[in-house]
């Protein structure tokens, strides 16, 4: 929907891929796919038609607004012992030659310092797509650590001392002896 809001942290960026998509109910379109199987009559489905073509994107960040063209990708294994993925731009003459792009999507770079992104799917002609608009969430880990440790900490730390004085405070009082002494 368009209320829909990505929270992401910042520290990479993200690679998108607009699709059209069409709401189905879930039993017809279980059945369509496969007549044995069962679906769910009260649930709708959204289904992956075709990824939008020629398209472009139009990104608000805080300091202004820039357009973002499809490109093609790579994505190659790092040869450290780390073992990871990194994502490259497609070089179809140099590097990539003879080889064929594993995806096709809008790099949209994050600035950790920022706090939000707009983001509106146009076409061609520049005309906004209906129900394109998203919006992307920086969100900041804790800034000061060590303030969270200690609000953390001083529940316990204040059961520790509770529990210590009673204890102290049961030591000092005197034992009941058991006997009466009124006669």
């Amino acid at each position: 929907t368009p209320a829909s809001v990505l929270y992401v942290s910042g520290d990479a960026d993200l690679y998108i891929r607009p699709f059209f998509q069409n709401e189905y109910l879930d039993l017809h379109y279980t059945k369509l796919m496969n007549n044995q199987r069962t679906g769910n009559p009260s649930l709708h489905r959204w289904v992956k038609i075709q990824q939008v073509p020629d398209s472009l994107l139009q990104a608000a960040y805080p300091g202004g607004t820039s357009s973002i063209t499809e490109r093609s990708y790579v994505v190659e294994q790092t040869r450290t012992a780390a073992l990871g993925y990194r994502i490259v731009p497609f070089d179809p003459e140099g590097l990539h030659k003879d080889r064929r792009p594993s995806l096709t999507a809008f790099h949209i770079p994050l600035d950790p310092d920022s706090s939000q992104v707009q983001l509106v799917l146009t076409d061609g002609q520049g005309n906004r797509f209906q129900d394109s608009e998203r919006e992307i969430r920086i969100v900041r880990g804790v800034q000061a650590e060590w303030a969270a440790v200690i609000l953390l900490l001083l529940p316990a730390g204040a059961g520790f001392s509770f529990t210590l004085l009673r204890k102290r405070r049961l030591a000092k009082s005197p034992a009941p002896s058991g006997r009466n002494t009124n006669a």
